[in-house]
């Protein structure tokens, strides 16, 4: 109605105007919100116990104040991707560092909702 697209016309332009997410990354974008608000303790304590942060090492790694999560092995794999405790790890780490380490739940959600939505169409611009 507002665009005044036909019924077999693409979505991906209007998606684009008004600045929307596809499903897929509205999903990743809500699972990486409850991350981050599980991280700075502002969930339910719970769900805290799916998540850990990756162990310290006795070396000084690069990677050892980038805030990453332990990802847990498994023999499964289709339904064992989709799970929270596997899914949220992989998403999270799998973010930028300065996306990660934001000093507010505003400005993680802005970061977030960019770089999302510069995944999503970087394909279309």
């Amino acid at each position: 109605m507002i665009f005044q697209i036909l019924k077999f016309d693409h979505i991906t332009p209007a998606l684009i105007d008004l600045h929307w997410l596809p499903v897929t990354f509205r999903v990743q974008f809500k699972l990486l919100l409850f991350v981050y608000k599980l991280l700075r303790n502002q969930s339910p304590p719970y769900i805290k116990d799916l998540l850990s942060l990756k162990p310290a090492t006795n070396y000084a790694l690069h990677s050892s104040a980038q805030s990453l999560l332990f990802v847990p092995k498994a023999n499964c794999s289709s339904l064992w991707d989709r799970a929270f405790a596997n899914a949220a790890p992989v998403l999270w780490n799998s973010l930028p560092l300065t996306i990660r380490t934001s000093s507010s739940l505003a400005i993680f959600k802005r970061q977030l909702k960019t770089f999302l939505f510069r995944k999503a169409f970087s394909l279309f611009q």
